[in-house]
């Protein structure tokens, strides 16, 4: 069964193939076409499939669905909104006026959305997908693609590759309006007019990034960068002899190009470093910048240096990320930091008819160094605030609904200029906090908060603790500085 025949039972559309006889006196169906390769719709809804040679498909108005099949076809969508496909082959596929969307397939395709709003996917081969004007979405997917958003706010896509083996050697150009670019490796980005988001994920091996018109008083960059085991490079960016950009190294590895950042500092660029995902245990020392740093699967040793850093290990709360599940260490050094660490999860899944409960017990360890820090715990972790005003926040669960899991430790809690924050929710799968009560030690050199009759947190320094001192926040996140 051909792609667009089933297409044409689920949403009911009438089926057009070359060859077939639809003599029915309806006006939205068509005729054996004459050429057999050129086949034209009606300004009814049609459904027109190709033929495995080289076809021109004009669907003409209505909202039709065209297939190119095999061969290297031209397809067009005429007015109003259509589903298009190339098929395989090296297609053209114009989606022309109306909200289309349209697919290259396999081959070296070139696709344009035309007018108004469209959705285009390059897939396979190295593809030129052009949104035309309106609010567009390009994917490229697989191969060396080249996308053009033009006018209007669009969102650019060339990171399916993220999982296969490929060259990520992409070029984006967001033209006018309010883009956001999302690519992998040895990409080279053009944000165009207007305020553009830059998004990219490095490859080991791949080479490079190129940003060719960064405006800093408008444009904002998220560069995530693999930290490989055994770097012990830092960060650093080198401003060009001409003025006119800046070079972005990790360690000795060039990273990328950026054209306008000259001037800049590591903390203007939104850095994150994510530790290689299957790297196994790792130790990374920031230098002075202030990054994101995230964890790997396994036990990670991260400090942060110098700088404002973010640093998560454990399951990730706040960004989405790889799974972290190992124990670890996470370290702010010096600056107002923040660390966020999960020291245990559980799973609910069902496989067959069977369902499964797992749980994950691990526990981090945080410090937050010199500097007003926030360090946030989600069940059992031990938090050290260091100098500084700190801020402990305080997510606890129930485990399988019954026991606790244990409780978090806050070694240095100064009620001078410390704080601790719980999360009272509801927030995802996070069930809403009810009560809070304090406990206070019989040594008198502590306390415990406990939240729904479960202990979250034992607070040594914490002895004179009222609950009118826990702040109470809907969702941890808004701890985070924006």
């Amino acid at each position: 069964m051909s792609a667009l025949l089933l297409l044409s039972l689920l949403f009911g559309m009438p089926f057009v193939m070359a060859g077939m006889d639809t003599s029915t006196g309806s006006d939205d169906t068509e005729t054996e076409p004459e050429p057999q390769d050129s086949l034209i719709g009606t300004d009814g809804d049609d459904t027109i499939d190709g033929t495995e040679g080289d076809d021109l498909i004009q669907a003409l108005g209505g909202f039709d669905m065209a297939f190119g099949n095999g061969g290297n076809d031209t397809v067009l969508g005429g007015a109003d909104d259509d589903l298009l496909g190339g098929g395989e082959g090296d297609d053209q596929v114009d989606g022309e006026d109306g909200w289309d969307t349209v697919y290259g397939w396999t081959g070296d395709d070139t696709l344009d959305g035309g007018a108004d709003q469209d959705l285009l996917y390059g897939d396979d081969g190295d593809d030129l997908l052009s949104g035309g004007t309106g609010n567009d979405t390009l994917y490229g997917d697989d191969g060396i693609d080249t996308l053009l958003g033009g006018d209007g706010d669009d969102l650019m896509y060339d990171a399916s590759t993220a999982f296969d083996d490929g060259p990520y050697h992409s070029v984006m150009d967001g033209g006018a309006g309010d883009d956001t670019l999302s690519a992998l490796g040895a990409s080279t980005l053009t944000g165009g007019t207007g305020a553009d988001v830059l998004r990219w994920e490095s490859v080991p091996g791949a080479g490079p990034l190129v940003i060719t018109d960064f405006d800093p008083a408008e444009d904002r960059l998220d560069l995530a960068i693999t930290v490989e085991p055994g770097e012990t490079g830092t960060l650093s960016l080198t401003d060009w002899d001409n003025g006119l950009g800046a070079d972005l190294y990790l360690g000795d590895t060039l990273m990328a190009q950026i054209t306008g950042a000259q001037g800049l500092s590591i903390d203007d660029l939104g850095v994150t470093l994510l530790l290689q995902e299957d790297g196994g245990d790792m130790s990374y020392t920031d230098g002075d910048s202030g990054v994101t740093i995230l964890g790997n699967y396994d036990d990670n040793t991260i400090n942060g240096g110098g700088g404002d850093d973010r640093i998560t290990v454990g399951e990730s709360l706040f960004y989405t990320a790889t799974y972290q599940d190992g124990e670890n260490l996470a370290q702010g050094g010096d600056g107002n930091d923040t660390l966020i660490g999960t020291g245990g999860t559980e799973y609910n899944y069902t496989l067959g008819d069977e369902d499964f409960y797992e749980m994950d017990i691990h526990i981090d360890t945080l410090e937050g160094g010199a500097g007003d820090d926030v360090l946030l715990s989600v069940n059992r972790n031990v938090m050290t605030g260091g100098t500084g005003a700190d801020t402990f926040g305080l997510i606890h669960e129930e485990a399988d609904g019954e026991l606790g899991f244990e409780a978090a430790v806050i070694t240095d809690f100064d009620p001078t200029e410390d704080q601790i924050a719980v999360q009272v929710g509801p927030v995802g799968n996070y069930a809403e906090v009810t009560s809070i009560t304090i406990e206070v030690w019989e040594d008198g050199l502590g306390a415990n908060v406990l939240v729904d009759g479960m202990v979250a947190a034992e607070v040594a320094g914490g002895q004179d603790l009222q609950v009118s001192d826990i702040v109470q926040v809907q969702w941890l996140g808004d701890l985070l500085a924006a």
